[in-house]
């Protein structure tokens, strides 16, 4: 028997009180219904899913519900599985405010519409080429290297 099992923690009374699941997160389970979509979207059983992953079918019932929390690894593999960019599981999650993109004149629809398109194109160096030519538009300037995070050679 476990701790929470124990301790009463996550029991139907707490649940009956109106307070969250042990261990569930809204996040996770818009996460995990967003799987649940694309998979049955594709026809593709909750078993084979759990094969490619090497998880069993049952670690994908608690994915999708939002029982369990996938890991980055895992739901970039989902993702790769399931041909779509993983930013396609977070579709209809509210950003946070730190990340929000108001006041920066563009909506976060844009932003999210030319992330998905970026993560799609899958040449790197087209992507660096085109995140240098994205950089110079934005602040004039036309040195490579000041890309955060370029490895983009300079070529003078």
């Amino acid at each position: 028997m476990d701790m929470l099992a124990r301790s009463g923690e996550g029991s139907v009374g707490a649940r009956a009180k109106g307070l969250p699941e042990a261990g569930k997160d809204a996040n996770d389970a818009s996460v995990g219904n967003r799987i649940r979509m694309r998979r049955e979207a594709l026809g593709i059983s909750q078993g084979r899913l759990g094969q490619e992953l090497g998880v069993t079918f049952s670690q994908i019932q608690k994915y999708e519900r939002g029982q369990n929390r996938i890991s980055a690894g895992r739901l970039y593999q989902t993702a790769t599985f399931l041909g779509v960019p993983v930013i396609h599981f977070f579709d209809g999650l509210q950003a946070p405010v730190e990340a929000s993109t108001q006041g920066l004149g563009h909506s976060e629809d844009e932003v999210h519409k030319l992330a998905e398109a970026f993560a799609s194109i899958p040449d790197s160096q087209l992507r660096s080429s085109l995140l240098a030519l994205i950089w110079s538009l934005a602040t004039g300037s036309t040195d490579t290297c000041s890309v955060p995070g370029s490895r983009i050679a300079q070529t003078s």
